[in-house]
């Protein structure tokens, strides 16, 4: 190589240097920030997760809810209907037994 050529590849040379410098820079703070990305999408996925884990208590709860509701209506119509026929069989009794 002729002394013309070194020189003029030494501008080359010398920018890679700087070009190192800038790409290490770019990329650390590209790595901030998608460890910042990172952290938001964590957060979200947190916030969603418990979000859903309440809308699916209160639906539990709402059909637990409708279940016992259900149960205390049969089992007073079955109560109240039991003790009806009761009392009208206690006096049917009553009144075919009398001489």
């Amino acid at each position: 190589m002729s002394q013309k050529e070194d020189v003029e590849e030494m501008p080359i040379w010398q920018d890679h240097e700087r070009r190192i410098t800038t790409l290490e820079n770019t990329f650390a703070s590209m790595s901030h920030e998608m460890k910042d990305v990172k952290t938001a999408v964590e957060k979200t996925g947190n916030e969603q997760k418990e979000l859903l884990n309440t809308l699916i208590d209160h639906h539990l709860a709402t059909n637990k809810m409708k279940l016992s509701n259900f149960w205390k209506v049969i089992l007073n119509i079955t109560g109240a209907g039991g003790l009806l026929i009761t009392v009208f069989y206690a006096l049917f009794q009553l009144i075919t037994n009398l001489p």
